[in-house]
């Protein structure tokens, strides 16, 4: 075995760091490496006891390579770990550090004997021991070996090939074990990488398997996927956002369509109309009113078969009463006193408020509404035909409701003419079709997204940010989704208007309208029989009892009833479906007790259906009502509100909102106009829209 020991000296070190050749005695730069006249490697430590840093320790490493590849001594070159020799000059892998440097001075021609050597001296402080009898030795000291020609001398184990027999026995044990060692931690490793890719799932090619026409299809398939996500991101680009698919919400979408915006609508419904849909709104109050502007643009035709029921026209349709225990037709109802009150309040309500006085219940004005004294069942028929119109009791509705007189409504007509325009003196039309039919032909074209829930509006900053969630769902997190856009108009019943988040939180006399104006609450109930009972030319019924009112469907053989109020409310309302209609069926059997019985009501009942709104979590009401002093929060609850500056505008529509006709369906389509209107006028004023 090779002995080998090293005496660092630098006298003429001048700079910490610089370090001397152990051969050729030169200092050379503390960066340097290698010594730059023989290419010796730089020693373990300097004799300024400065520790080399980690890559230096071990000349044998290459500081560019792997662990474990080699510099070769001779031409310096980069080998792999496992090649014995340089790839490059064949110089043999040096395994100690002194055999490195022995190998670099051969290269040079420091080794005695070597040709052209400048000195032909080995260092005193090396001492070479090798078996110069080894072939190997003769071999390499014959002639020229990897380009060198080495004379007679010691040459070192690993060179002569001795270096096998001359290791240490421990140290040879040593590195068997190391190397032992090493092997199991390498296939302890593998082991575990190999159970951890059976853990991983395995990833497939995308198109694995496929032919070339199944993958030119699945690839038009992912380009038609990529198209249609980028049209759902363009159908978000809005420039108004409508809240509620009513009547209100839709009249403002086709208006503002009309005029080249994009407005989207969101529903939380599957379907439009809101609660004019399903039977809301059976009535069409007027031959003036806008609805008929929608039924000549969508080619609607009308009924008019029930004008004329107030005016006992001969041949024409028929009012009759049940009061008193008796059913009285239309030549009693319009020649005997306390029987018809409509046109009587009216009068009472224009004298009250142009004489200036002040908001009082409509049941102060009760007694006045008797052209003799009334009895007990007359005063609750009386009640009961204003409470089912009103959809709710006199002592609940402010005189004042119904105001068309009072400066403060002259002064709005200044500018708003439409809010006192003549609605006509024939009340009383049916749509073919509906309000729902002409609700669905009037979302045709427009963007309606169907079971969208409104969580949360944002009104500050430039635009209104609209978070949604599916009707469906009970947490926002699941599928929600934000609507932005300069202008949001909020059309959703009164009742509901608490429901969503505002934020900033609404100013404080909106959100007074919102908790002081009256929600009313009316109930439907259509009774399909299978032959009818009742007075073939009847237009209305009206009776004291808790169902208030029925009027024929427009089935021969259905019977519509219909209550509305407090008190017909809390009687009506506690019952389930099933036990309500056993009730009407017993109230229309006393009516009628002379034709037939309940129990004949039952037999020759096919089925019913009961529309509440009580119960439905997107209207929880039927339609407004003012209650004492709250006239004027319609005003407050229609106005604007805008974030600072010039930025998002929140807007509010629906037929609570109308000064003048709220509780009807031609109310609300005039509302939504109104806010379309107010819209346009700001991106006039802005330059944003020419016209």
């Amino acid at each position: 075995m090779a002995v080998t020991t090293l005496a660092l000296a630098g006298p003429n070190a001048r700079n910490p760091g610089d370090w001397p050749c152990q051969f050729c005695k030169k200092v050379q730069f503390g960066r340097d490496l290698t010594c730059k006249d023989c290419g010796a490697r730089r020693p373990v430590a300097c004799t300024y006891g400065t520790p080399l840093p980690a890559a230096e320790e071990n000349p044998l490493q290459s500081p560019t390579g792997q662990p474990g590849d080699w510099t070769c001594p001779k031409c310096k070159t980069t080998c792999f770990a496992r090649n014995p020799v340089c790839g490059r000059c064949n110089c043999p892998k040096p395994e100690t550090v002194e055999e490195y440097n022995l190998l670099a001075q051969a290269a040079v021609g420091l080794l005695p004997g070597h040709r052209g050597s400048a000195r032909g001296y080995v260092p005193p402080t090396v001492e070479l021991k090798a078996d110069s009898s080894s072939p190997w030795a003769r071999q390499w000291t014959a002639g020229p070996v990897n380009g060198m020609f080495i004379g007679e001398t010691n040459l070192p184990g690993w060179l002569t090939g001795a270096a096998a027999t001359d290791r240490n026995d421990k140290d040879s044990s040593e590195s068997e074990s190391a190397k032992a060692k090493k092997r199991k931690l390498e296939a302890q490793g593998k082991a575990v990488a190999k159970a951890e890719a059976k853990k991983r799932p395995k990833i497939k090619k995308k198109y694995s398997g496929l032919s070339k026409e199944e993958i030119a299809k699945k690839k038009a398939e992912e380009e038609e996927e990529k198209r249609r996500q980028m049209r759902e991101r363009r159908k978000d680009r809005v420039d108004v956002i409508v809240v509620g698919a009513g009547l209100a919400g839709l009249a403002c979408a086709l208006r503002l369509k009309d005029q080249g915006l994009r407005p989207v609508i969101l529903e939380a419904r599957a379907l439009v109309g809101g609660r004019a849909s399903r039977g809301g709104a059976d009535w069409v109050h007027g031959q003036h009113v806008a609805t008929w502007r929608y039924l000549k643009r969508f080619n609607m035709q009308m009924d008019g078969s029930s004008n004329g029921w107030d005016s006992n026209l001969p041949g024409g349709p028929e009012c009759w009463i049940y009061v008193d225990g008796e059913l009285r037709g239309p030549d009693r109802v319009f020649s005997e006193p306390n029987r018809l009150f409509f046109q009587k309040f009216d009068e009472l309500i224009e004298k009250w408020i142009q004489d200036g006085r002040e908001d009082v219940s409509m049941s102060q004005l009760g007694e006045q509404a008797f052209d003799v004294t009334p009895t007990v069942d007359e005063r609750l028929l009386m009640e009961g035909m204003m409470a089912e119109w009103h959809a709710a009791d006199l002592a609940d509705v402010g005189v004042y409701e119904d105001d068309l007189y009072s400066e403060r409504i002259q002064e709005l007509a200044k500018s708003r003419p439409s809010i006192l325009q003549d609605d006509g003196d024939e009340g009383h039309w049916r749509i073919l079709g509906g309000h729902q039919g002409l609700a669905e032909k009037m979302s045709k074209g427009l963007d309606v997204r169907f079971t969208t829930l409104v969580d949360e509006i944002r009104w500050s900053g430039s635009k209104v940010r609209v978070k949604t969630r599916p009707a469906n769902s009970t947490s926002a997190p699941n599928g929600s989704h934000v609507f932005a856009a300069r202008f949001a108009v909020v059309t959703v019943p009164l009742a509901c208007v608490n429901d969503i988040r505002f934020e900033p939180a609404l100013p404080g006399r909106k959100q007074m309208a919102v908790n002081q104006l009256g929600r009313g609450v009316t109930t439907t109930v259509y009774l399909n029989f299978k032959k009818r009972f009742w007075p073939e030319k009847l237009a209305f019924l009206f009776h004291s009892m808790s169902s208030q009112a029925f009027w024929p469907g427009r089935n021969q053989n259905v019977l519509t009833a219909y209550f509305g109020g407090r008190r017909a409310n809390e009687e009506l309302l506690k019952l389930d479906d099933m036990a309500l209609t056993e009730e009407i069926l017993r109230q229309l059997a006393v009516i009628f007790r002379k034709d037939v019985s309940q129990e004949d009501l039952r037999q020759l009942l096919l089925k019913s259906e009961v529309r509440r709104w009580d119960t439905d979590p997107f209207a929880k009401m039927a339609y407004s009502y003012c209650p004492v002093n709250c006239a004027a929060l319609r005003a407050d609850l229609a106005e604007s509100c805008r974030a600072e500056g010039r930025g998002a505008l929140l807007l509010w529509a629906g037929e609570a909102t109308h000064p003048t006709k709220a509780s009807f369906a031609h109310g609300a389509l005039e509302e939504g106009e109104r806010a379309a209107e107010e819209i346009f006028e700001i991106l006039k004023s802005t330059g944003s829209m020419v016209g």
